[in-house]
């Protein structure tokens, strides 16, 4: 019963992990068409970012079935989302200061 739930709440963990690391992969080649108006710092943030979400998506996928494993892989998933989060909003901070404004 504890394993069907811990799997339970490491699902949307995937799921999020997987739709912000295709954001990602989308945002990097929208920041790769025009590399005058993107820094490289927007580039870089966005890499780490998709580095994060990655490790979620590979991590949960390859953990066990066995209830102190996925606890764990749900601590560090966790601390991955958030560190990922940060880098994403840092990537779309800098390429939107980047971005020459049309007023």
């Amino acid at each position: 019963m504890d394993e069907r739930e811990e799997l339970r709440r490491l699902i949307p963990r995937q799921l999020v992990a997987t739709l912000l690391a295709i954001f990602t992969m989308y945002n990097e080649h929208e920041l790769k068409l025009d590399p005058k108006t993107t820094g490289r710092c927007a580039s870089e943030s966005n890499k780490l970012a998709n580095m994060f979400f990655m490790l979620v998506v590979i991590r949960i996928s390859i953990t066990p079935v066995v209830l102190g494993r996925m606890r764990r892989t749900r601590e560090a998933c966790d601390t991955h989302l958030v560190f990922g989060s940060i880098f994403l909003l840092a990537s779309l901070a800098f390429s939107a200061k980047l971005t020459p404004s049309f007023s």
